[in-house]
This record gives C-alpha cells, sequence and structure tokens, in this order.
C-alpha cells in the first residue's frame, strides 16, 4: 500500500505540485526515504513601488529537515526587505531588514504554508531584483 505526499508550490497565480508516491507506513516494505530541491525563484523580478512579491510554498506534514536558502540582489542602490514567514501566527524565520543584497538561509520548522516575500517600501521607484531561492526537505520512512 503506498500513500502519496503531494508537494505544491503556487507562485501567485501560478500553481506547481509533484506527487511523490511514498510508503510511509515503517512496517511496510517499500520505498526508500528520500529527498529533494525545489527551485522557488530563479532570476529577475519586478516589484512596484510599495508593493510585494510573494511565493508560497506547502509541504505536507511528512516532511522534516526544511529548509530555505539562496540570494538576492537589488539591481541599483535601493533595498529591499526579504522575508520567510509561516501563514499562522509565528514569528518570521528570515528576516533581512532593508538591505540591498544578501544571502538567505532559513530552517523551516513544520510543515505547512509558508511564504517567501520580496517586499519594496520604496515610496516611488519600482525594484529589479536578482534573486535564486532553493526549497531542501528529507521525507523518512
Amino acid at each position: 500500500m503506498a500513500i502519496v505526499l503531494s508537494i505544491s508550490l503556487t507562485i501567485n497565480v501560478i500553481q506547481y505540485s509533484r506527487d511523490y508516491p511514498i510508503d510511509l507506513l515503517p512496517h511496510l516494505h517499500g520505498a526508500p526515504a528520500f529527498s529533494g530541491d525545489i527551485v522557488l525563484i530563479d532570476g529577475n523580478i519586478t516589484i512596484k513601488a510599495k508593493d510585494s512579491y510573494s511565493i508560497t510554498f506547502y509541504l505536507q506534514k511528512n516532511a522534516v529537515q526544511i529548509g530555505v536558502s539562496g540570494s538576492f540582489q537589488v539591481i541599483g542602490n535601493e533595498s529591499i526587505k526579504v522575508y520567510i514567514e509561516p501563514q499562522i501566527g509565528f514569528p518570521s524565520y528570515y528576516d533581512s531588514g532593508l538591505s540591498n543584497s544578501g544571502n538567505i538561509s532559513a530552517s523551516i520548522p513544520t510543515s505547512g504554508i509558508n511564504y517567501l516575500v520580496y517586499k519594496n517600501e520604496d515610496q516611488s521607484n519600482n525594484l529589479i531584483v536578482d534573486t535564486n531561492v532553493n526549497l531542501s526537505y528529507y521525507v523518512p520512512v
């Protein structure tokens, strides 16, 4: 009997999802534990003045050792705020503060819905951000 772990990633209105068949019951012989990496974003994004760009990512309850890593660089001399936060009631897992560039590194302690947010606090300028961020996870048997 195989159970399916579904990993979904929603980028604004575009949905990306994968289903991974795995054997989640330890007393059954079957698929081994596995790990994976998903590119959350890779490339340039434009963020309008006083606006934000967010990526929603969701991992089912069996995923552990969840990490987000990458980098960002604003093209020009402006700064943005980049943060990773859960859907409900916990502090951010990562917060760059206002910065022109930085490395993103966060351990996500639990599965569920989370957000990677790029926030442009500039009052009048649109910003272009070059960014690359990956999500890694491990699913034990």
